[in-house]
């Protein structure tokens, strides 16, 4: 299995296995594997593993926003996050941010706090108010020091990072934070799907409903 990583990294790895103690669990994660199925197998449970799986092969790239007038440094962070094979845009105009979700769709946004004209907590709230763009994500990015301004960020969005960000810092929180939102779009998704579902078998039966026959007694 480390041969196997360190030839494709991007490969899974699936383990099976007649016994199922932690020791035998602990050895595969650490080896890189991705699931551990004990035999006989569950066919529909590895089925949905090698569904997981390769949907997440197939993934298209994670895609960021970052909105800051620091026109520098968003070319830095857009050249990290282009190494990291993540798609980024820049905004460095705030007034532009609504317009530039709805063309490229972000699952990410990266937010500057202290901007000429408009400041970071009015472009969140902005955000927020669209029902549409209630789900994205969003990161405050600032030099600010008073942890007060920097604990009102958090509870603004949950995030924040100091500048300078290091490099790895950056992209591991990106990478973290975009799969955590496409997640939270799949289930949405799902959600839906499931309550169109309802909604058509309620409107079955509603109509297969409408007249009753009974006897006598009801019946």
């Amino acid at each position: 299995m480390a041969a196997q990583r360190e030839n494709d990294a991007g490969c899974a790895i699936i383990c099976m296995s007649t016994g199922d103690d932690m020791a035998a669990r602990v050895d595969a994660l650490r080896a890189g594997a991705n699931n551990f199925f004990t035999k006989p197998l569950d066919t529909t449970k590895i089925i949905k593993a090698l569904d997981t799986l390769i949907e997440q092969g197939l993934a298209p790239l994670h895609r960021v926003l970052i909105i800051d007038d620091d026109e520098i440094l968003t070319r830095l962070y857009t050249t990290l996050l282009k190494r990291a094979n993540i798609l980024s845009e820049i905004v460095t105009d705030p007034k532009q941010t609504l317009e530039m979700i709805n063309i490229f769709k972000p699952e990410l946004i990266l937010l500057d706090i202290h901007m000429q004209n408009i400041s970071g907590f009015e472009v969140a709230r902005l955000i927020r108010q669209l029902p549409e763009m209630d789900i994205i994500s969003i990161v405050f990015m600032s030099t600010e020091i008073d942890i007060q301004k920097q604990l009102a960020a958090i509870d603004h969005v949950g995030d924040f990072l100091k500048k300078p960000v290091w490099p790895d810092q950056l992209i591991a929180t990106v990478i973290s934070k975009c799969r955590h939102a496409r997640k939270l779009i799949q289930t949405q998704n799902k959600l839906q799907n499931t309550l169109r579902e309802y909604e058509f078998q309620k409107l079955a039966m509603d109509q297969h409903s409408i007249i009753s026959i009974t006897d006598a007694n009801g019946d």
